[in-house]
């Protein structure tokens, strides 16, 4: 979810790393992500276990499974953030 002050906050199953929090921990209530707090995000999807956010700044940030290149990175390596 993106807050109305633009922060990244996750919550769900996170096998994979997809909440943006740096660890596997399945998250049963909303944490903030671990990107930097300047950044100021506008939109967050979340798909089958990865996560894209977009930043004011036009960045796109991506994490969680990319085993089929889902993340957009060039390689099918799983991102923690």
């Amino acid at each position: 979810a993106v807050t109305d002050d633009g922060n990244l906050w996750a919550w769900g199953h996170n096998n994979l790393f997809q909440c943006g929090f740096g660890s596997q921990t399945e998250l049963i209530f909303p944490r903030p992500t671990l990107i930097p707090h300047s950044e100021i995000f506008i939109s967050v999807m979340a798909g089958v276990n990865f996560s894209l956010a977009l930043a004011q700044n036009g960045y796109v940030w991506s994490f969680g499974d990319n085993s089929r290149g889902q993340l957009g990175v060039g390689d099918t390596s799983v991102r923690e953030i």
